[in-house]
């Protein structure tokens, strides 16, 4: 069946987008799960580490496959992209707001003063 259709075409390109991020982000986390269980695997098996040392070095691949996510997420979703731009934007503009209103809306404190009073 050959798509006639823009419509059909698009989304075809779009499934194939969207199979190819899922791919990644299945491939990495295997990748980060395995590289954990080894990691887990040879302090057990070497003796004398603490069961919490042991937890801090298997969750390190985990964290990495989260934000290696993002990356992947950003780098390969179109909508992702979007959203994100959309929810940034929002965020933005939300910021200035803030900044503009006059102290005697908000008591004096600004994401001006908070920041610099550190």
């Amino acid at each position: 069946m050959t798509p006639t259709s823009t419509t059909q075409i698009r989304d075809e390109k779009e499934l194939a987008s969207l199979t190819k991020m899922l791919l990644c982000v299945i491939m990495i986390f295997v990748i980060c799960n395995s590289v954990s269980g080894i990691i887990v695997w040879i302090l057990i098996s070497s003796g004398g580490w603490d069961p919490t040392d042991i937890e801090v070095f298997s969750c390190i691949p985990l964290i990495i496959n989260s934000a290696i996510n993002f990356i992947i997420y950003t780098l390969l979703g179109t909508k992702f992209r979007t959203e994100l731009r959309n929810l940034m934007s929002h965020w933005l503009r939300l910021i200035c707001r803030i900044e503009t209103l006059t102290p005697e809306a908000h008591s004096g404190i600004s994401l001006t003063t908070l920041t610099t009073s550190t």
